[in-house]
């Protein structure tokens, strides 16, 4: 049945991308322009030298690179190369192909694509092959697919690729959109390994074939005009190797129903994965909670990877206030993993954050946020049964507990804003902390982070002028090592001829200094040259000198970077 489905589906997809002989029949039908090229070349030199130090790059090297693109009615075919005094390269950037014709209602893939049902089941993986995508037909819409999720690959001891059978995949999605926001989606995706794609077995290196059929349910209803319920469940069935006997294992919920349509035996496993929300929207605020559990060892072959083995529990609030001028969004939950009880360790993790904004006239901003990350650790030793320690045995060495805060302050003042000029004051304040706790004594291995940055900007709008001061400093501390930085900056620009040549000027000083340690201090100074010809030519200069302070680990260093660039696109 999945043979005849997927090249049916194939040969419905292929046939429909010829029929529209194109990526977009409208184009087709309403006299559109059928071949587009465009691209563009670029020719880039740069000039080094250095004093007092080592040369890290080369006196003098130039480059050419270019790209061409093929448009035939929606069908690109790119192309690019380079060249330099370093190497040489003719490349076409690409050694897959796809194409996507739609029309109306309808959407065909053919090649090498990527479709997502649900991050259950097929989620965002490549394919070779073909899908159709059918979308607004009254309440319906239907999606699917067929194709190689993976390649074979024969076993080369010489090769560092890992071998492979090739998998091949089909997937189907309907859909049904009702009133509001009540949906239904119904999924399934199924794929298998084929064992006779290489001519090796890879038994001897533990590698089997494997089949693999998920279904899932998503549904969401309006319960009342703001209260709205949403949830996914999601049942998968992997067998890890077809060559055993065909005994089933014991499947619980929605994997019942995929082991009974799916091929089983002693090695298959059968999962279920749950998401759901509640969520209530008023007119200024809204309020949701958010439960998801996916079983220990949870697996789809639509998806390269997954996470499993986890129970989250979120909850959401925000809230407007004062005209909008006052933003509070705030989000908790709980997240822990060990959900069969046969791990050796348990994870616990508290998150939390909030998010704060406060507008009280349109020149002045403050937005601060807060998160607090908080892990804690309960290790259980492999003899505990064996030895039977009591429950106050060696119990303060088994629990680790971490925790990392987060904070930040920002204010942007308008102090002028008219049609001719502009000036905004920036202030910019953070704070980070991490500490870590084993058995209830604080360890000597967390850290604190301050940083601070203020900035001010004057622009003359017609002449496009713009000057920038700006500081920025830093505290660190972690254990026995402590940093400081300071880093003043400033920065003008202009444009002249009607905008067609912009220059620029920045200069920057930073003072760096860790305990026990000599400071570093490094100058530079950027000069930038940038001119527009005739829209599509482009030139630019710039030039870079930077001077570098002797400390006990580096030399002194002076050095120039001159680099000029000509641009052309088409």
């Amino acid at each position: 049945m999945k043979a005849i489905f997927g090249r049916i589906l194939l040969v419905i997809a292929i046939l429909f991308s010829h029929l529209s002989f194109s990526q977009d029949l409208n184009r087709v039908f309403d006299g559109g322009k059928l071949v587009k090229v465009s691209g563009g070349f670029n020719v880039n030199q740069v000039f080094y030298t250095s004093y007092g130090g080592e040369q890290r790059r080369d006196p003098y090297n130039y480059f050419l690179t270019g790209s061409l693109s093929f448009d035939f009615i929606g069908i690109a075919v790119p192309l690019s190369f380079s060249y330099s005094n370093q190497n040489a390269s003719f490349q076409q950037p690409f050694n897959q192909f796809s194409m996507q014709p739609y029309y109306k209602n309808f959407k065909g893939y053919v090649g090498y694509n990527s479709m997502s049902f649900s991050k259950y089941s097929l989620a965002g993986h490549i394919f070779y092959g073909g899908g159709l995508e059918v979308t607004n037909l009254g309440k319906w819409n239907a999606t699917g697919m067929y194709g190689r999720l993976r390649k074979a690959v024969e076993y080369d001891t010489a090769s560092n690729v890992d071998p492979s059978y090739q998998r091949n995949g089909m997937g189907v999605k309907i859909g049904y959109q009702g009133e509001n926001a009540d949906f239904v989606n119904l999924i399934l995706f199924s794929s298998k390994d084929d064992p006779t794609s290489i001519t090796e077995s890879l038994d001897s290196l533990e590698l089997f074939a494997e089949s693999n059929m998920v279904i899932s349910v998503a549904a969401g209803k309006s319960i009342t005009k703001n209260l709205l319920l949403k949830m996914e469940y999601a049942g998968s069935s992997l067998t890890r190797n077809h060559q055993l006997d065909e005994v089933t294992g014991n499947p619980s919920g929605l994997a019942t129903v995929v082991g009974s349509l799916h091929e089983t035996n002693a090695s298959t496993e059968f999962y279920n994965a749950l998401n759901s929300s509640l969520s209530y929207s008023g007119k200024t605020y809204s309020v949701g909670v958010n439960y998801e559990r996916i079983d220990p060892g949870y697996e789809t072959h639509g998806a390269y990877f997954f996470n499993n083995d986890l129970e989250n529990i979120t909850g959401n609030f925000a809230v407007s206030v004062l005209k909008s001028k006052v933003n509070i969004a705030v989000n908790a939950g709980l997240q822990k993993n060990n959900l069969n009880g046969d791990e050796l360790s348990d994870f616990e993790r508290w998150v939390g954050s909030m998010n704060v904004s406060y507008t009280p006239k349109p020149q002045l901003s403050f937005n601060g946020s807060y998160s607090n990350f908080q892990s804690f650790t309960n290790v259980r030793p492999s003899f505990e049964q064996i030895n039977d320690l009591t429950p106050f045995d060696n119990l303060d060495t088994l629990n680790f507990r971490q925790v990392s805060q987060n904070a930040n302050l920002n204010t942007n003042y308008i102090l002028k804003q008219t049609k001719e000029n502009r000036q905004n004051l920036n202030v910019n304040l953070s704070y980070q902390v991490s500490t870590d706790n084993q058995g209830g004594e604080e360890q000597n291995s967390g850290s604190t982070f301050y940083n601070m940055n203020t900035a001010y900007t004057y622009s003359i709008i017609p002449s496009s002028f713009t000057i920038t001061s700006s500081v920025n400093g830093y505290l660190n501390e972690a254990a026995t090592v402590r940093s400081t930085g300071l880093s003043p900056n400033i920065s003008v620009s202009r444009s002249f001829l009607d905008k067609k040549l912009r220059g620029s000027f920045a200069t920057t000083y930073t003072y760096a200094k860790t305990s026990g340690a000599k400071a570093s201090k490094v100058f530079n100074v950027r000069l930038g040259l940038a001119y527009k010809l005739l829209k599509k030519h482009n030139f630019n200069l710039n030039v870079v000198t930077l001077n570098r302070g002797a400390t006990q680990s580096v030399a002194s260093l002076t050095e120039t970077t001159a680099t000029l660039t000509y641009n052309y696109n088409f």
